[in-house]
C-alpha cells in the first residue's frame, strides 16, 4: 500500500520538473528574442536552431514524464487489482454503499 503513495509523490515531483522545464526553455526563447533584435539573418537562423533543440529537448523529456506516469498508473491498477482478488466482500460492500449514496443524492433532486 505505501508504495502506491510513494509513486504518487513521485508523479507530483514529475508535475513539478515538468512546469521548470517548460519555465526554463521558454526564458531561454524570450532571451534568444532579445539578443536577436540586434543580430541579422544569420542571428536569426542561429535563434531557429537554439529554438528547434530546445523543442525537441522538452518533448524527449515530456516523453519521458508520460512513460513513468504510465508505469505508475499501471502500478496503482495492479494494486487496487490484488487487493479487489483479496478482499472481494470489501470491495462489494464498498460499492454497495456508493451505489446507495449515489442513489439518495439523486432522489433527493
Amino acid at each position: 500500500m505505501n508504495e502506491g503513495v510513494d509513486s504518487q509523490a513521485g508523479s507530483g515531483q514529475t508535475g513539478q520538473r515538468s512546469r521548470g522545464d517548460i519555465a526554463d526553455f521558454v526564458e531561454e526563447v524570450l532571451e534568444m528574442l532579445s539578443d536577436a533584435r540586434d543580430g541579422g539573418q544569420e542571428e536569426l537562423s542561429r535563434l531557429r536552431e537554439r529554438v528547434q533543440d530546445g523543442a525537441q529537448r522538452l518533448k524527449a523529456s515530456a516523453y519521458e514524464r508520460q512513460q513513468q506516469v504510465r508505469a505508475a498508473a499501471g502500478k496503482a491498477a495492479e494494486h487496487a487489482d490484488e487487493y479487489a482478488h483479496d478482499n472481494p466482500w470489501q470491495v462489494a460492500a464498498i460499492a454497495g454503499a456508493v451505489g446507495l449514496l449515489l442513489g439518495v443524492l439523486i432522489a433527493r433532486r
